[in-house]
């Protein structure tokens, strides 16, 4: 995955000094656009040929096609859809305009790389999911999430995405420690058991990656509390004798292979 984006960035570099690049410029706020708006464009196989980035509202979403992956003519459509058409999963905000990406071509084996733009910047539990009338929404996998945009591989004819935060999922608050397994884990409320957390002291700086291992703190008895660190952990970040790291941030750690 990581090394297809790698890939992806070379080529959207490589793409933008040489001109393959179709632009649509961005006349008005997207909360101003009349809904749904679609975008299509017929390319034909001397373009398939070279490659191109499809980008629109002032880059608001890119999607580029390397050189060669298509050998037949081919239609490429993108949709802002209404978010008033779909239902919105209980306790999530989103983050980013609702999208429909089709393409209509015999190739049917593809990796095209998406980035698109968040509304705004959030440091909280986000994910890419798409829709459909059978099952609704449901997470992406392989999806690379960052404070402001969002990338995925469409391998898809057509899909419907967007980006959902878990309101519900606690990212800020303070941390304690117990004498458990000694290990570089942690109790969380919030993710299931193996989950890789990584856990910041906003006040030092100081990080830990932690496997959640165990369930806890309960909520009811101590709302502001996020997190529970197994000694060893809370050690990469304070004295144990502090006892209570009051400021700190957790999020979702991917790890790197």
């Amino acid at each position: 995955m990581i090394k297809d984006f790698k890939l992806f960035g070379k080529w959207l570099g490589i793409f933008l000094l040489s001109g393959f690049l179709f632009y649509l410029p961005k006349n008005v706020l997207a909360e101003e656009i009349i809904l749904p708006q679609i975008f299509q464009y017929n390319l034909q196989t001397d373009t398939l040929q070279k490659g191109f980035t499809f980008s629109f509202l002032e880059k608001e979403m890119q999607l580029a096609v390397l050189p060669k992956v298509f050998s037949e003519p081919m239609t490429l459509s993108v949709t802002i859809e209404d978010a008033n058409l779909f239902v919105k999963p209980e306790n999530f905000s989103r983050l980013s305009q609702i999208y429909r990406v089709k393409i209509d071509s015999k190739n049917k084996n593809f990796k095209l790389p998406v980035v698109f733009s968040l509304r705004e910047v959030s440091r909280g539990n986000k994910n890419i999911y798409s829709f459909t009338d059978a099952n609704g929404w449901q997470k992406i996998s392989g999806a690379n999430i960052s404070d402001n945009n969002a990338k995925f591989l469409l391998t898809q004819s057509e899909i419907i995405f967007t980006v959902f935060q878990d309101s519900s999922i606690m990212v800020n608050g303070s941390a304690s420690w117990y004498k458990y397994k000694n290990c570089l884990c942690a109790a969380s409320p919030d993710y299931p058991k193996g989950t890789m957390l990584k856990v910041k002291d906003l006040d030092s700086d100081k990080e830990v990656i932690v496997r959640v291992n165990d369930f806890g703190p309960e909520r009811n008895i101590f709302p502001d509390r996020v997190i529970d660190l197994d000694s060893v952990a809370f050690k990469k970040l304070a004295k144990l004798s502090r006892g209570i790291i009051k400021r700190v941030e957790v999020l979702p750690y991917l790890e790197q292979k």
